[in-house]
């Protein structure tokens, strides 16, 4: 049940259709969700692809996965290796849009041979891949760029609080100016060897490229898997209105 203001709205699957404005009016102080004890145990149901630790998810799982979680979990090149063996067993993951990754230990190995299983034939629907604080280097990105050709057609890639110079980001721009790597986003902050001429070449390949590093006034939105998880920097206007 939705009620506004204290009043039950006639229907709540009506109202989620509609734009908040159109359901809720001019003039709503105050928005009150109800759920039902069968509603809230059916959201609550495990979701064996989203968090399961890697190499005991079976080919189903994978190719039923929306979203996979794996964060903060000290995984390593080996695990980079063991991720591409599933996925490319498993291929196509039709259905796998948002790739968590940060926080790890992937490095320049991990990635490198995690790249080739990202490929658009294995993972056509992908549209996230966060690859932030992950020890990172330019051989890495170098071969993201090389061995995921041609790419899924990411909206967002993030590759910032790593360890990549020039070099990586020279390769990711040729890249995506070239065609075999396409993404409209990548945040590359942090990643304190890139130059103002590595700046200079990844905004010219990417209209989206983030160099921008957070701060008080500025902070990041954080990378909740959810479908709708805006992948932006939340500005103060946003707090304003």
């Amino acid at each position: 049940e939705i009620h506004a203001d204290g009043a039950k709205l006639p229907s709540a699957k009506e109202a989620l259709r509609m734009g908040p404005l159109e359901a809720l009016g001019w003039h709503c102080t105050r928005v009150d969700l109800f759920f039902s004890y069968e509603a809230v145990r059916a959201a609550a149901k495990p979701r064996p692809m989203l968090g399961q630790s890697v190499g005991h998810m079976s080919k189903a799982d994978y190719r039923e996965a929306t979203e996979l979680l794996w964060t903060h979990r000290k995984l390593n090149k080996a695990d980079g290796a063991a991720i591409a063996r599933s996925f490319t067993a498993a291929s196509p993951l039709r259905k796998l849009k948002y790739l968590y990754l940060y926080g790890n230990s992937l490095g320049d190995e991990g990635l490198a041979a995690l790249a080739p299983a990202l490929r658009r034939e294995h993972a056509p629907a992908l549209r996230e891949l966060h690859l932030s604080t992950n020890g990172i280097g330019s051989e890495g990105v170098r071969a993201l760029a090389e061995l995921c050709h041609p790419s899924p057609k990411l909206a967002a890639l993030s590759l910032h609080d790593n360890r990549i110079s020039d070099e990586g980001v020279f390769a990711l721009a040729d890249a995506i100016s070239g065609g075999s790597f396409v993404v409209e986003k990548v945040t590359l902050h942090t990643n304190p060897a890139v130059s103002a001429e590595g700046v200079r070449r990844m905004t010219e390949a990417c209209a989206g490229a983030d160099f921008a590093e957070p701060t008080p006034d500025r902070g990041p939105t954080p990378y909740i898997p959810l479908d709708h998880t805006p992948q932006r920097w939340l500005e103060r206007g946003d707090v304003d209105k």
